[in-house]
């Protein structure tokens, strides 16, 4: 069975060419067939006319003859013709099949006036035979040279002929089935060998569309198709090392480009986007859907963005600039673009840095020299102040000696206790302090604690109280960071809360963790400056914090110190109403 729309194909032309060959034959030979048997019958009739009026004319008989009716029935009898003899007026007088009586004037047939005209008339047909197939030959009959009459013979059409034309119609549609059966198995090698190896192929294209290089194609014939086929898979096992290369690569490519924390985009010539990492989206807060092939400034609803690639796309050097996006929380992008190689040229590549920590950073810096400078300028000036006014001869006063002698002492110790907190803090953030973590005691560092402190707070007459809970508890941690911590923590309390109030410590435990409070009755901490307690250098209240002879850096070493410890430290505070201090260390 065929299988193939081009196998169905061929052998329908092939059968309709020989359907149409094998009938223009037939026709051919059909037609020629029957010219050929109607010519020799009329020729064989024409003759047997001829020898009929010959032997009429021969004797002398009267039309009415009983004679001459017997002799037309005998010859019609034995010839097998139909003959009629007809007058010169063209009435009927012998008929060998019919009553002459009873026919018509036969000079009205076509055969009888073509005798009448040339002298032989040929006929088909007869009005007063309908149905029946017969050739006619009419001749004259003459006696003495004058025309008395007609005589007209007729025999059937060939039967012979007929039935040579029905064995040849016969047999060339059996010659024609035969070689239909010949074309369905031409048509069926033909699909074999060169439709089956197409459909093949095109099976393996369609495969290697869709990703699949497995699909084989049949190629042992050494011709044009077998050739076809080994090229074609050749070209197969190249495409396929080809896009694995290319997958190799392009992998590559996206684990680096998803591994970058700078983000990467590349924009075609019509600012649409080709290429976006997931830190651009993260950095520009894009939905990682629908980014390749969207506009720029549709995507990234930034100015800047669309500006810098204008910039880039227009400059043949590398352009650079730095913008705010409004993100949460706010970032600050450091742009680097490029432009993609090619002329005219495809579009622009753009490389984001975060460097919202570095500007930040960098403000604190800024900060910290300046508040480093203003903190070290105070004390430097009383010292070179005093200094100058001793060197001008007021050291021979014993009193101005004496009270400048002081101020330096004092200047001295807050520089040298300055310089102590910066280096503290700076081995702190630095991972150079090292810390022995062990289990403390949190009673026995918050009692040592206390000694030093509960002279400050009777003299300002501040009750200073602990909450001990039931069970002894212990942090992991560095003893000594811990007391850093929490001496920080109940000084400041003591120092912050007006006469007559109160500071209270307390611990527990909280999950995994212990959580230690300092909460006191003192002045509070505006809202807007809880988020920048723990900064260096940061005070509430500038003008107080000197008076009290602090460095500004204690909440600063306490935050840095829980964190160091994997602890932390959180406050929350009322203006009026005072603070609580909370650090959370492992437990122990």
């Amino acid at each position: 069975m065929l299988q193939s729309r081009i196998g169905w194909a061929l052998f329908f032309w092939l059968g309709l060419i020989i359907f149409l060959f094998t009938t223009g034959a037939i026709a051919l030979f059909l037609l020629d067939g029957m010219e050929h048997s109607r010519q020799r019958q009329l020729e064989s009739l024409q003759m047997a006319a001829r020898l009929f009026r010959r032997e009429l004319e021969t004797i002398d008989l009267p039309p009415d003859s009983p004679k001459l009716a017997k002799l037309v029935q005998q010859q019609a009898g034995e010839s097998g013709l139909y003959i009629t003899v007809a007058s010169e007026d063209g009435n009927v007088l012998i008929d060998s099949r019919q009553e002459a009586a009873r026919m018509e004037n036969v000079l009205r047939l076509p055969e009888f006036q073509q005798a009448e005209e040339t002298g032989v008339g040929q006929a088909s047909s007869d009005p007063q035979l309908p149905g029946e197939p017969f050739h006619f030959i009419v001749l004259p009959l003459e006696v003495n040279g004058e025309r008395v009459g007609f005589v007209r013979a007729g025999q059937d059409i060939d039967a012979g002929g007929l039935y040579a034309s029905y064995h040849l119609v016969v047999g060339s549609i059996a010659l024609g089935l035969v070689i239909l059966i010949g074309a369905y198995f031409i048509a069926r090698r033909f699909e074999e060998r060169v439709v089956a190896p197409v459909q093949q192929l095109t099976r393996a294209c369609a495969g290697v569309e869709k990703g699949d290089y497995t699909g084989h194609v049949w190629a042992a014939a050494e011709d044009e198709l077998g050739e076809t086929a080994r090229q074609f898979t050749r070209m197969q096992a190249a495409i396929e090392l080809r896009v694995d290369q290319l997958t190799a690569e392009s992998n590559r490519l996206k684990t680096v480009l998803g591994s970058m924390v700078e983000g990467v985009i590349a924009v075609d010539e019509q600012q649409r986007v080709l290429l976006a990492n997931g830190a651009v989206r993260r950095l520009l807060a894009i939905r990682p859907d629908d980014v390749v092939g969207r506009p720029l400034l549709e995507l990234t609803r930034n100015r800047s963005l669309d500006d810098s690639f204008r910039a880039a796309i227009e400059s043949e050097e590398p352009y650079h600039h730095e913008f705010d996006v409004s993100t949460t929380p706010r970032r600050t992008l450091s742009l680097h673009a490029n432009r993609l190689p090619g002329e005219p040229c495809p579009g622009v590549v753009m490389v984001l840095h975060d460097v919202t920590e570095l500007r930040r950073l960098e403000s604190m810096r800024r900060e910290f020299v300046s508040s480093v400078s203003h903190e070290l300028k105070t004390p430097l000036a009383v010292v070179q102040a005093c200094t100058e006014t001793l060197q001008m001869g007021a050291v021979e006063d014993l009193a101005i000696r004496d009270n400048f002698l002081e101020q330096i002492m004092q200047s001295s110790v807050r520089l040298n206790d300055l310089i102590h907190d910066m280096l503290h803090l700076a081995r702190i953030e630095s991972r150079e302090e090292a810390f022995d973590i062990t289990d403390v005691s949190i009673a026995g560092v918050i009692d040592k604690i206390l000694q030093t402190a509960r002279g400050s707070a009777a003299t300002r007459k501040i009750a200073l109280r602990i909450h001990p809970p039931e069970a002894e508890i212990s942090v992991m941690g560095d003893e000594e960071g811990v007391r850093t911590i929490l001496s920080n923590l109940i000084d400041n309390a003591v120092k912050y809360t007006i006469e007559g109030g109160s500071v209270d410590v307390a611990w527990g435990e909280e999950g995994s963790h212990v959580a230690i409070t300092v909460k006191d009755t003192g002045i509070g901490i505006p809202q807007a400056s809880l988020e920048r307690i723990f900064e260096r250098f940061y005070r509430v209240d500038k003008a107080r914090s000197r008076e009290m002879g602090g460095t500004g850096l204690g909440l600063s070493i306490v935050k840095h110190t829980a964190q160091a410890m994997g602890g932390e430290v959180t406050v929350q505070s009322q203006v009026g109403e005072g603070s609580t201090f909370t650090v959370r260390l492992p437990r122990g």
